[in-house]
Parts: structure tokens; sequence; C-alpha cells
């Protein structure tokens, strides 16, 4: 059995070296299921691809949510696009999504 596709976008969290967690974004308002680290207050996107509106969405929410809580967090879009944002503010685009460490 091979392992599941991720779903994309999802963000990944870093609580220290080389420990992260995977989670799912959320598109909406409103209190999101459970086991969503990333609201974005926009409707959910109608097509395959983000536009990039939607894009900038998610990426301002993982800022949001990096900066209040100091764990950086990586959103990742797709194989080989990824936004790596940081308590300081900083959003850096990189074509190498997280890999490896543990996952929690």
């Amino acid at each position: 059995m091979s392992p599941a596709k991720p779903v994309h976008p999802h963000v990944v969290v870093r609580f220290m070296a080389c420990v992260y967690a995977p989670r799912s974004v959320w598109f909406g308002v409103g209190l999101p299921p459970r086991g969503h680290d990333l609201i974005v207050p926009i409707p959910p996107p109608s097509g395959p691809e983000l536009t990039e509106r939607e894009r900038q969405a998610v990426i301002d929410a993982a800022l949001a949510a990096t900066v209040d809580t100091g764990f950086r967090r990586c959103v990742v879009f797709g194989p080989g696009d990824a936004v790596y944002v940081e308590p300081d503010g900083r959003a850096v685009p990189s074509d190498q999504p997280p890999s490896g460490g543990v996952t929690v």
C-alpha cells in the first residue's frame, strides 16, 4: 500500500529542529473541523489551482499564525512549490518543501 498523496496546499509546522507536524488548510469563516492548523478566511477555491489572491491569503494566514505562536511554518503548494514563513514576518519562496525529520 502506498502512502497517501498530500493534499495541496498544506502546512508543515516546525516545533523544533527535525520535529514537524503536517496540517491541513481550511478555507472559510467560522470554526474549522478539528485538525486544521491554518484557517484562511476566504471562500474555498473554485478550481484545482489557487489564484494569486488565494495563494497570498494562505501565505498571509501562515504568517499571522507563525508570528502569533513563534513556530515556523512552510506552506506547501505542490511538489517543488513552497513558501517558508518565519516569526520575524519573512516569507521565503522555495522549490524544496520540508522532508525528513520526525513527524508528530
